[in-house]
Parts: structure tokens; sequence; C-alpha cells
């Protein structure tokens, strides 16, 4: 399994107020900001993540490949190949029935659009959905009326601390280490992604004593941004962790949580449709626009 975690912070005095309104949500991040020491500077709001919760999360940070649910089902259906990773198995053969039956809806020949798109249309996956939005973060922890008498969860953290300080990385290893966020094109997605489709990654091949040896590279959850394309990416401001194959837990130390207010949810959520942070501008269809107009005039 692999999961990010925040540092045990048991000791702490509590610092920020739950969320009640948009202005708690903006004084929470400046606050957050400086204790956590994370620059306001330059382009820092891209490495500035959120991810909404409608209710209390009470499991650490995974994608759905690496949750219980997901692994206990796995062995159930591979138990005769407890060796072969049965979580990987499974996550393969569900992406070639996505990509088979879906193939008129993407490029079937571009596994990386395909492993996005498979995200986003729920999918279990080695990616984990942030958002570089915080309002849309927000519109995640409130929208369901099924847990509007549940408090919700607002997560942050800024991305490039779930990577290894570069200093402390064998040298060997440095130069194949990321050290920003990287883009769905990078190589080491392409070979990450890959992976789940089959695809081997070609050898990294480096000398050693007058002899060819093959370099292996840590795994690791790496930050990602995917390309900006009209549809449900583009519009809910996407961004994700890669837990990569056999990725080790990663400790964040920026990362941080609120509490969404259950009693202000549906005032929330009325607030943010003031802000065009709808159900439309969210998913950006016609089964949401439907939704959203009835909602305008207090349909169910």
């Amino acid at each position: 399994m692999s999961e990010i975690t925040m540092p045990d912070r048991s000791g702490e005095t509590r610092w920020h107020d739950d969320i009640e309104s948009i202005s708690d949500l903006i004084d929470n991040i400046e606050t957050w900001h400086d204790r956590r020491n994370v620059s306001r500077e330059g382009r820092s709001a891209s490495r500035i993540w959120f991810r909404g919760h409608s209710k209390t999360y009470s499991g650490p940070l995974r994608p759905k490949v690496h949750r219980d649910d997901f692994i206990a089902r796995a062995g159930h259906i591979f138990a005769a190949l407890p060796d072969a990773q049965p979580p990987l198995i499974l996550e393969r053969h569900l992406l070639k029935e996505f990509r088979m039956a879906g193939a008129h809806h993407f490029d079937a020949k571009d596994v990386g659009e395909v492993y996005f798109t498979a995200q986003h249309f729920g999918m279990p996956t080695r990616l984990l959905d942030w958002t570089t939005n915080p309002l849309i973060g927000l519109f995640f922890a409130v929208k369901d009326r099924a847990h509007w008498d549940e408090d919700g969860q607002l997560f942050v953290m800024d991305a490039l601390k779930v990577l290894p300080d570069i200093t402390s990385v064998p040298a060997a290893q440095a130069q194949y280490t990321p050290t920003g966020i990287l883009t769905m094109r990078d190589n080491r997605i392409k070979d990450a992604v890959g992976y789940s489709f089959w695809l081997r990654p070609e050898p990294i091949l480096m000398a050693s004593g007058g002899m060819l040896t093959t370099l292996t590279i840590d795994p690791l959850i790496v930050p990602v941004r995917p390309d900006n394309r009209p549809g449900r990416i583009g519009q809910q401001s996407s961004c994700f962790t890669l837990h990569e194959v056999d990725s080790r837990n990663r400790v964040n130390e920026t990362l941080d949580v609120f509490t969404v207010t259950a009693a202000r949810k549906q005032r929330l959520l009325g607030d943010l449709r003031r802000l065009n942070i709808n159900e439309y501008t969210i998913f950006n269809d016609l089964d949401h626009l439907s939704r959203t107009v009835c909602d305008s005039f207090g349909l169910a």
C-alpha cells in the first residue's frame, strides 16, 4: 500500500477555524502558509493542492487500487497468484476492459490519455485526485446531500513535498528523481502508467566496473498535472498524485486538513454556486447542466 500521511501533530495547539464560510476558507489557507512555512511567492499556487471529502475520512490518503476493499477483492479473485501482485493484475484487467469498450471516446492508443480518463470516470487506478482550486475542493466537501448531516473535510498540501529531498537521494538515482511537478507526457509518468497496461519501461543502463548494469529506480509517489483539455479534467483544475507500483508511504510535513461544518454545508453550496462553482461548471456535461438548472429553481 502507498499512502500520503501527515506527521504526528497530537501535541499541537489548534490554530485554524472550522470552515463555515468562504472567508473562513481564505483565512485558514493564509494561516496555513505561515504555520507550515509554505511560500506564497512566484507560481507557488500551482503546487498548493486541495482535496475535499463529504464526510470525515478515517483512512489514509490512498488511490483506489491501494485501498483495503480493492486489495481484498483482488486477493479473492487471484488467490492462486499470491506472488503476482493481485491488485496490479486486477487493475490491468479492468483497464483492458475500459480501453477496449470505451475506445470511441478517447485515443485508445495513448495509454496516458486512457489512464487519466479512466480515473476521472471512476475506474480504480493508482491516481489520487487533487485540485489547485480551493473552491473546487470545498465543493466536493459539501455537494453530497446524503452527507449534509456529517462534517466534511478539506485537505491541503504543498505537492512538491511528496517528493524526496534530492540531497538525500543516492547519486546514481538523482538524475532520475523528480524535483518538480511532472506532466502526463514526462517519460517517468509514461513508464509508470504503461506498467498498468503490461508495458515494461526500457531498462536504464549504467557503467560499473567496466560493465553495463541495469539501474533500478526507486518507485515514488509523484505529483503530476494532466493535459488541460475540455471536459472534467480542465474544469476541475485537476492534478494527481501517481502512486507508482511498490512505492512506499510518504509523510508530507505540509499536509493539513480543515473541518467543513455540517450545519453550514447547504449555505456553503449556495455561496459556491453564486461564485459559479456548480455541478455543470465542475463536470461539464448535459446531465449536470440539467441538474444545475433544476436546482436553481428548487427542484431536486
